[in-house]
């Protein structure tokens, strides 16, 4: 039986053709490994795993990078942290959608997944932006390649999430 949760436990020997294990490896890691005492083919696996769209593997991704630097969040504590693994585990599995994480525009209330998405992607956007000025300062080789590349991905994962609107009241959560 299938198990969302079983990428979630460090150390597990539970994978698939699409890594659920996101968790135990590092982000963007595209080794596909097997337990020992499961004999199956390739072809068997990727015939059970969801066909992701680019966007919701750019958001697994990410939420991966999130659950892994645990930037700082203000209130938040590890369970929190934890509940962004879940999120991009249940994201992998396919029994979550990319729509669900998005605000579903003026008169919808947000919901519990949207506004956690929201605060971990933009602190991770925080974090990423600050890392990378400390850097530039020390470093002036590229810099500006290497800026304008992480606001390109920035602006890619805000504008999937859909956080890039004024009129979103997730934004306000975020700041």
């Amino acid at each position: 039986m299938y198990d969302p949760y079983a990428g979630l436990k460090r150390g597990s020997t539970y994978f698939t053709a699409i890594p659920m294990t996101l968790l135990d490896q590092p982000p963007y890691d595209k080794v596909t490994r097997y337990a020992t005492d499961i004999q199956t083919s390739n072809k068997d696996n990727i015939a059970n795993t969801p066909q992701l769209s680019t966007d919701t593997r750019i958001i697994i991704g990410y939420l991966a990078i999130i659950y892994h630097s645990r930037p700082q969040i203000a209130g938040w504590a590890k369970n929190d942290y934890s509940y962004i693994g879940l999120l991009a585990a249940k994201l992998n599995a396919g029994s979550l959608t990319l729509n669900s994480l998005k605000w579903q525009g003026p008169g919808h209330a947000t919901t519990k997944v949207q506004r956690y998405t929201a605060q971990a992607v933009v602190a991770q956007i925080m974090a990423e932006r600050e890392a990378s000025m400390q850097t530039r300062t020390r470093h002036d080789q590229d810099a500006d390649d290497v800026q304008g590349e992480l606001d390109s991905n920035h602006m890619s994962v805000l504008g999937i999430l859909e956080l890039h609107d004024e009129a979103n009241p997730l934004l306000s959560i975020c700041i």
